[in-house]
């Protein structure tokens, strides 16, 4: 019987066919490099003729035949590859964490320190720089919607705002005849305070910093120079009391979009058909295909409507979706600490093992 075999990213739905095979073989989820969402099927252990087949198909690039064939050496006989970990489950445990506080999400994400955001930012751009380099694109573009240029460029015109009403606010002191306010900057009069004449020179860097935030074209000039604004920021001894919105709404949009995900994909959660009642009792639910496509429609609606003002509005949605879906935060908890207690001792015993053997 033929049957053409698709393989699926569970993160970022990329696809790569595998036709007209001679005999029936297990379609599967193979999990990229950025998802590592738990043990998948692979239609590769049944017969090496698939795997032959394969290799012929991208024998062009030397690298990814490397790539299958280490991937195929470790399926084991019942057809299973496992993971080690689940890349990205922090994120919907992080999310759920916070939603299900005494404080609710807002309020929890407010409790962490200004820099928090930075860090967040800072390494989600990371992995679109790498994820970009191994022409995972679309890894690349899952991440990028959420975290992006633009959210920078806000989060960094954010702490100019509010690092010149600091200093509107502070008491002038005076140095000779000239007046100053004690605010420490270590590349600028020794880190003793700045005078009101040199706040021309004080902000032009920071605005010349955030402007290359604006003018970055690939992701490694997005990180660059972030990283660059992020370091200068840290040359000053103050930091705002409050987060950037434009961070808050990513922040949001990409926890919601990350657990409604891997709840739809492993907990047996569905989305609500438009235009019935979300009531428990009179809910209609589209099947896991539908619901995964009806999420990637719906975040693409708040990109278009805009991640940095509207990426509230998906934390709106995951809050019907867990509804309506009977969800149990301490029983998935419960279940997803087992796993990890599983994995872990499972990576012990093969530990073990290669002890033994030599």
């Amino acid at each position: 019987m033929s049957e053409e075999t698709k393989v699926v990213c569970g993160n970022c739905g990329a696809e790569l066919v595998i036709p007209e095979h001679e005999k029936k073989i297990k379609k599967g989820i193979a999990i990229g490099k950025d998802s590592g969402l738990g043990t998948v099927v692979l239609p590769v252990k049944e017969d090496d003729d698939t795997v032959n087949e394969l290799l012929s198909q991208i024998k062009d690039n030397p690298e990814l035949v490397k790539l299958i064939r280490e991937v195929a050496s470790k399926i084991e006989d019942d057809g299973y590859l496992e993971v080690d970990g689940i890349v990205r489950r922090w994120v919907p445990a992080q999310c759920l964490y916070m939603l299900h506080s005494d404080n609710g999400f807002h309020a929890s994400l407010l409790q962490h320190e200004y820099s928090y955001e930075w860090k967040v930012l800072i390494n989600d751009l990371k992995c679109q720089v790498n994820l970009y380099r191994d022409k995972d694109f679309e890894g690349y573009r899952d991440r990028n919607r959420w975290y992006n240029k633009t959210v920078a460029y806000l989060m960094a015109l954010h702490y100019i705002m509010e690092l010149h009403e600091h200093i509107e606010n502070e008491r002038t002191h005076l140095h000779g005849d000239r007046k100053y306010v004690k605010l420490s900057c270590s590349w600028l009069n020794e880190g003793k305070g700045i005078h009101l004449d040199e706040f021309d020179i004080f902000f032009r860097r920071f605005n010349h910093a955030k402007n290359l935030i604006f003018e970055s074209r690939t992701p490694r000039e997005l990180l660059d120079s972030v990283l660059a604004f992020h370091n200068l920021r840290q040359t000053v001894k103050w930091r705002p009391t409050k987060h950037s919105n434009a961070f808050i709404n990513a922040y949001k949009a990409a926890g919601a979009y990350y657990t409604m995900k891997d709840l739809i994909l492993f907990e047996g959660c569905l989305i609500a058909k438009k235009g019935y009642s979300y009531d428990k009792m009179d809910r209609k639910l589209f099947d896991q295909d539908k619901s995964l496509q009806t999420l990637e429609d719906e975040a693409d609606r708040i990109v278009e409507l805009g991640v940095s003002e509207n990426g509230y509005m998906l934390l709106g949605v995951l809050k019907d979706f867990l509804y309506y879906n009977n969800f149990s935060y301490g029983q998935t908890t419960r279940k997803w600490k087992r796993e990890s207690e599983a994995r872990a001792e499972a990576r012990r015993e093969v530990r073990n093992n290669r002890r033994y053997r030599k």
